[in-house]
């Protein structure tokens, strides 16, 4: 048995009855806890509302019992046995158990793969992961710690475990082997991702917020509109650099002139998010081996919030992984021109994502790794982001902050950061109060336990959250930067894995070469690929989908029915009646599908100029029928083509139809008069 330190022999040298009681409490709890799963998956509904609920007939109940009872008789058997035989000391009953001991985790985790029924007690599921993060880095250290078993030895002695060996040896001996996974991973992600986007597109489920913004928003940059120009949004009157600097779309406009449509982009979205697993890759195998690096890899592929901000039309924040492990890359080369291009397409990707730049040389600043390119990142990072955020946008367009969503945390008669500011530093107690609300721990689970907490590991990681920190969990008054269905979530998905990949090094585990530093990475590094699981599981889009949340779609639409289709054919019919240049207003799920042009509005915020209107049948947003109404009933615009479930009107076109129309208008409900 390896040799371990005076404290933790002290703390382990419990004498030997103490030792025996040990080992056979923890026995039975990893053979009840197996059990227990077992006992659920042989009777699955009732099970499940025996856990959630309580609920289950008492023959139930009692056989549920009764196979966690003889699955802790059984594990324990044989081992506490051989002690009151007198066969072995109470030491060795402990070693045993501490050996058996990452049955308890796997146990517990196999309680927890039933996407339905956790849907309901979410929150129960993901302190359970929680739980179970923790247990796993516990219980497999103390396994690897302890003397192997004899069946082990005997295993090994047998050509099965030498087989197994030379193939580890072999795959070991091969690094191309992780690359060419990798790659393949990410194709596989991106063709999945592509494939589901562009269908729930097709079937009317994207919006003119955000889907429309962004397609115009490239329309007009290929066509050399305005500086930033987007019309969905405001109607085009101001540049949409007052709501972000996404100076990113100049250089990517030639990949959407190959076909102008809001399609390319939902592709060119899943192409970037799934490949940004590469340059992770390429980054975690300077710090890890390549194996451990092709993990980091996958995990990142199978996060379940990456999957939700992929899953939510298209947005520039989205695609920031893919940058910031470039720079996280090129940060630990030499080479100036990759680390120059990384840091510029950072910045430009989106205002605030130039905090990864701050955030990454703070880093190698406080590791005292590259101090004096950290601290110039952190200069020009942070530079960026102030000059941006309070100096250029808000010149753009008024209230460009987005302070608004911080609204709880401003003074009285206060409406920028620095009441935010002023808050934070002057009534933390109250900014903690603001902290500690259900849905944000709620969210903070989400984020960190697919991880297992790695993050957290050390003080140097809570640098990594700090802007997920301020932008969702600080928000009071926004609950859309609090779901993993939207794209805030790039908030913390390239930060938290960087941090991961940090944090998982050998070195970073103490003492450094030591047995004891060897199982504490192996258990950090088993807590870290059992909940990576088990989350993307629940949460994701990739094991199941049936929870996967998406946008203002929870859950996610994956599939395409016959309704689907209907609704695709009706939506083509009517569309095929509007010329390709006119400017428009359209509904809010019509809109991505004609804003490929200089000019569509959101008929939400009205008509404008427009010199057609397209809307659904039902109203596709609340008060869209309210602008139309008045338009058809007065005259100044006629029906050009209807079908029973969209509508297409005209400027000065003929009225004949408009009576055929209006009945079919829904109104919203007008307000209850006071008492």
């Amino acid at each position: 048995m390896p040799q371990l330190s005076p404290r933790r022999t002290r703390l382990l040298a419990l004498g030997p009855l103490a030792d025996a009681v040990l080992g056979t409490l923890l026995l039975l709890a990893a053979g009840g806890a197996v059990g227990l799963a077992l006992g659920t998956r042989l009777w699955p509904a009732e099970g499940a509302d025996f856990l959630l609920r309580n609920r289950a007939p008492d023959a139930v109940r009692d056989r549920i019992l009764l196979t966690a009872l003889a699955a802790a008789l059984a594990l324990a058997a044989a081992p506490v046995g051989g002690w009151l035989a007198g066969r072995s000391s109470g030491t060795r009953l402990r070693e045993i158990a501490a050996r058996l001991s990452p049955l308890l985790p796997l146990g517990l985790a196999g309680l927890m793969f039933d996407e339905y029924r956790w849907s309901e007690a979410r929150l129960v599921h993901l302190v359970l992961c929680a739980l179970v993060a923790w247990l796993s880095q516990l219980c497999l250290r103390a396994s690897l710690l302890a003397a192997p078993l004899d069946l082990e030895r005997r295993l090994r002695e047998r050509a099965l475990g030498s087989a197994i060996a030379r193939i580890l040896r072999a795959t070991a001996n091969r690094p191309a082997l992780p690359a060419a996974l990798v790659i393949a991973a990410a194709a596989a992600y991106a063709a999945w991702f592509a494939h589901i986007t562009l269908e729930a597109h097709w079937n009317g489920y994207t919006r003119s917020y955000d889907l429309a913004i962004f397609d115009n928003l490239f329309w007009n940059a290929a066509h050399g509109g305005d500086f930033l120009r987007s019309t969905p949004a405001g109607g085009g009157e101001t540049s949409h650099f007052g709501r972000h600097a996404t100076l990113l779309v100049h250089l990517l406009v030639p990949i959407y002139a190959l076909h102008e449509s809001a399609a390319t982009l939902l592709v060119l979205q899943s192409l970037l998010i799934g490949f940004a697993a590469v340059p992770l890759f390429l980054f975690a195998r300077r710090h890890l081996e390549p194996w451990l690096a092709c993990g980091i890899a996958l995990a990142y592929l199978l996060y379940a919030p990456l999957h939700g901000s992929n899953l939510y039309d298209f947005h520039f924040l989205s695609l920031s992984p893919f940058f910031v492990f470039c720079l996280a890359h090129a940060l630990e080369t030499r080479s100036r021109a990759w680390l120059a291009l990384a840091v510029t397409l950072t910045l430009l990707c989106r205002e605030d994502v130039a905090l990864a730049v701050a955030v990454l040389g703070a880093y190698h600043v406080l590791a005292g790794r590259r101090a004096r390119v950290g601290a110039l990142l952190v200069i020009v990072g942070g530079a960026w982001f102030a000059a941006m955020k309070f100096v250029l946008m808000p010149l753009a367009a008024a209230g460009a902050s987005y302070a608004e969503i911080y609204q709880g945390l401003l003074p009285e008669g206060e409406t920028g950061f620095a009441g935010v500011l002023r808050t934070l530093l002057s009534n933390p107690a109250f900014v903690l109060s603001t902290l500690l609300q259900e849905e944000k721990l709620e969210y903070a689970l989400l984020v960190l336990a697919p991880l297992a907490f790695v993050p957290l590991r050390r003080p140097l990681g809570a640098l990594f959250l700090a802007p997920g920190v301020l932008f969702t969990l600080l928000s009071t008054e926004y609950p859309l930067a609090l779901s993993i269905g939207f794209q805030y979530t790039a908030f913390w998905s390239p930060y938290v894995f960087v941090a991961a990949t940090l944090l998982l090094r050998s070195d970073s585990f103490e003492p450094r070469g030591a047995p004891a530093a060897g199982a504490a990475r192996a258990g950090w590094l088993f807590a870290f690929g059992l909940s990576t699981l088990l989350c993307s599981y629940q949460y994701g889009a990739v094991f199941q989908q049936s929870t996967a949340a998406g946008g203002f779609q929870q859950p996610f639409p994956f599939q395409t029915g016959a309704l689907d289709l209907a609704r695709r054919r009706l939506r083509d019919e009517v569309l095929a009646s509007l010329p390709p240049a006119a400017t428009v207003a359209a509904s809010e799920g019509v809109a991505p599908h004609v804003s490929n042009r200089a000019t569509a509005y959101t008929l939400r915020e009205g008509v404008r100029d427009a010199e057609y209107v397209l809307f659904g049948l039902p109203p596709e947003a609340q008060g869209e029928h309210a602008f139309v109404r008045p338009l058809l009933v007065s005259g100044r615009f006629g029906v050009v083509a209807m079908n029973s479930s969209y509508a297409l009107i005209q400027r000065g076109a003929p009225t004949r139809l408009n009576a055929r129309l209006v009945p079919r208008l829904r109104l919203p409900a007008p307000a209850a008069a006071a008492p």
